[in-house]
């Protein structure tokens, strides 16, 4: 099987990096993953990636590349990680008769309405995509995947953490409204009317990052609150702490949860725009905050204090599901799956 993965060679974030996932995990013994980059200039040492220039949604040049590179590689399937990509390889894949896969990294969905199937990681984007007029049967529900090769981090189970005196919290994303960082920095205040002592590392850069500094302060909890910075060392920071705040009003997917489902690290997060209830059950592998406030949140944590068997069991299920559901190779597996699917679906 060939498949032709495509992405806006200008994407950056999570967009990127499962374009790039995407195109590691699938290539096999029976399986030719050729990567392109669209919109972007350069060279790379990756093999089999390569650039096609484009002038925006309808670009006839671009199309013409991509049907010189389709007529040269035969792909059975083309993946098209954004609008953009799928609006250049759509005419020719049609007059060659090459299915196209659509997958979902936002709620911008209206273009991705051309694509042959979709691929979609959240019951909340599938809804979406049938309201657009999108056939069930042509979409499948998958998550993004994560690598299973966590490193060997030695960790305690939270049940045994009750000779620690503080307790100490994590926030790992960009430092920028959506994503709570100031919830997280009050969340310390709201937990010491609780009398919980707590200590929070909050690694990421970004926009916010002056503003977060001058809350600190404001709310004098400069020896309790690290500011990390750009996080290099994921295993590192995960070791270090005894619960994850993912106090985001927006995400699509939320790759940081299940990266701490892979290190056995507890989990407590808002509903956030498009929360895949598929992956993420409250009080099953992740703990629910009620709603998105430093309130909520604190009360989550004290819930944990206080029950910390369950939250053994929840860590327990969450790393479960982590090998079950988002490990690459089982991704990879029900990827392949779809793609020789839709292969013979199209023979026919």
């Amino acid at each position: 099987m060939i498949l032709f993965n495509v992405a806006y060679g200008r994407a950056s974030g999570g967009l990127r990096a499962m374009a790039e996932a995407y195109e590691s995990i699938l290539s096999n013994s029976s399986t030719t993953v050729y990567g392109f980059r669209v919109g972007s200039k350069g060279s790379t040492k990756q093999s089999g990636l390569r650039f096609i220039p484009s002038s925006g949604h309808f670009n006839p040049v671009g199309c013409l590349l991509a049907l010189f590179y389709l007529f040269q590689l035969r792909p059975d399937v083309v993946i098209c990680h954004c609008t953009r990509s799928l609006s250049l390889f759509f005419l020719p894949c049609r007059l060659l008769g090459i299915p196209t896969v659509g997958v979902t990294h936002n709620d911008k969905l209206q273009r991705f309405t051309k694509a042959d199937y979709m691929i979609a990681f959240s019951s909340v984007l599938e809804s979406k995509l049938l309201d657009l007029g999108f056939a069930r049967e042509r979409i499948r529900i998958l998550p993004n995947p994560v690598s299973s090769s966590i490193g060997d981090v030695s960790k305690k189970r939270f049940s045994d953490r009750s000779d620690v005196t503080s307790l100490r919290l994590g926030f790992l994303a960009r430092l920028e409204a959506r994503k709570g960082a100031h919830l997280a920095i009050e969340t310390l205040s709201c937990l010491e009317g609780r009398s919980i002592d707590s200590h929070l590392l909050l690694g990421g850069e970004g926009e916010e990052k002056v503003s977060l500094l001058e809350q600190v302060s404001s709310l004098r909890l400069e020896e309790r609150v690290d500011l990390l910075g750009w996080v290099n060392d994921p295993d590192t920071f995960f070791s270090e702490i005894d619960l994850f705040l993912v106090p985001s009003n927006y995400e699509s997917f939320g790759l940081t949860i299940v990266e701490a489902f892979a290190r056995r690290v507890p989990v407590i997060t808002s509903r956030f725009y498009c929360f895949a209830d598929n992956f993420f059950t409250d009080r099953v592998n992740c703990v629910l905050a009620a709603d998105c406030s430093a309130e909520s949140f604190a009360e989550a944590v004290q819930w944990c204090v206080e029950n910390p068997d369950q939250v053994e069991a929840i860590t327990n299920r969450a790393e479960s599901d982590f090998y079950e559901h988002f490990a690459a190779d089982k991704v990879a597996e029900k990827l392949h799956g779809f793609f020789k699917e839709i292969v013979e679906t199209t023979r026919q």
